[in-house]
């Protein structure tokens, strides 16, 4: 089985979000604030149709 990389389009931005969200929830409950630790799924779905973003799987 091969590994698959793929450029993340906009159908991406729920998965993505979750993420990030849950990735920076430790961060967070530090009470650092900088803009991806408080993104909301607008700012990914801005991110994913301004700037590159790749994915790994199907």
């Amino acid at each position: 089985m091969s590994e698959i990389y793929r450029l993340a389009t906009i159908e991406d931005a729920e998965e993505q979000f979750k993420v990030i969200d849950g990735a920076y929830e430790s961060i967070r409950e530090l009470g650092i604030t900088f803009r991806a630790a408080n993104g909301d799924i607008d700012l990914i779905r801005e991110n994913l149709l301004e700037l590159t973003s790749y994915v790994f799987g199907n």
